[in-house]
């Protein structure tokens, strides 16, 4: 985590594993300082979009902090535009 707060161009992708199991140092991270360095991705066909979607919303993260993970930190990240 360190050298994703360090370097501007390092992130922290979260396949391989649930939501679930991410140690309580990590959702400190994610919740925290880290919210813009952490991309969300799944272990998908092993588990399902729906439940990794479902894992994310059982760790009560403010609505912002969600957005990012899920969505808008790949967004900037890969410079994709909304339509």
């Amino acid at each position: 985590m360190i050298l994703a707060w360090k370097h501007p161009n390092v992130y922290i992708d979260t396949s391989a594993r649930p939501a679930i199991r991410w140690p309580e140092s990590f959702l400190e991270f994610v919740r925290g300082w880290g919210q813009d360095k952490v991309l969300w991705a799944t272990d998908y066909p092993l588990i399902s979009f729906k439940r990794c979607l479902e894992d994310v919303d059982e760790l009560g993260l403010e609505i912002e902090v969600k957005r990012k993970l899920v969505r808008e930190n790949t967004m900037r990240v890969f410079g994709i535009q909304m339509a």
